[in-house]
């Protein structure tokens, strides 16, 4: 029997993005002044924020896409104070429902790079328009929503 105790190695933002090919990307922000943060479901909550300043540019994922049940649970799901922290701070949105795609990643990290303040609402079709209806109310940045069915609308403009 072994005198001490096991510590479990907390999993890294890189670890995290390296479990999908979509997510490569991002990882080209690594050793950039470019902030990340990932916010999960409650209560199984993985929360990173390496540099969300307000003021700085960032990408945040807002991961609703599979929950320890396997299903998106919408906006409800997560720490409200955490959610309404960055949807009123970016600047660029995308609700993003459907299979991952690098090339959309790669939007992502070019509006960063460029100044922006990204957040990144990854869900399943089931909650896609309670994710649309939850920004309009929080945030004033565009939206912009990638959705797997052709005939819904690419992007939503506010006037």
């Amino acid at each position: 029997m072994n005198s001490h105790k096991e510590r479990r190695r907390e999993p890294s933002i890189i670890d995290l993005l390296a479990l999908a090919p979509h997510y490569e990307p991002l990882l080209s922000l690594c050793g950039t002044d470019v902030g990340f943060g990932l916010l999960g479901q409650a209560p199984l909550e993985i929360v990173s924020q390496t540099g969300l300043d307000p003021s700085g540019r960032w990408i945040a994922i807002i991961s609703d896409d599979a929950g320890p049940d396997g299903y998106a649970r919408g906006p409800s799901s997560f720490d409200q104070d955490d959610l309404a922290w960055i949807l009123k701070r970016c600047t660029h949105l995308a609700v993003y429902t459907g299979e991952g795609e690098a090339r959309f990643y790669t939007i992502f990290v070019a509006s960063a790079i460029i100044g922006g303040r990204v957040a990144v609402i990854e869900t399943q079709v089931s909650k896609h328009e309670d994710w649309i209806a939850h920004v309009t109310r929080l945030s004033r940045a565009p939206i912009l929503e990638i959705h797997p069915d052709p005939s819904l609308p690419i992007r939503r403009s506010r006037s």
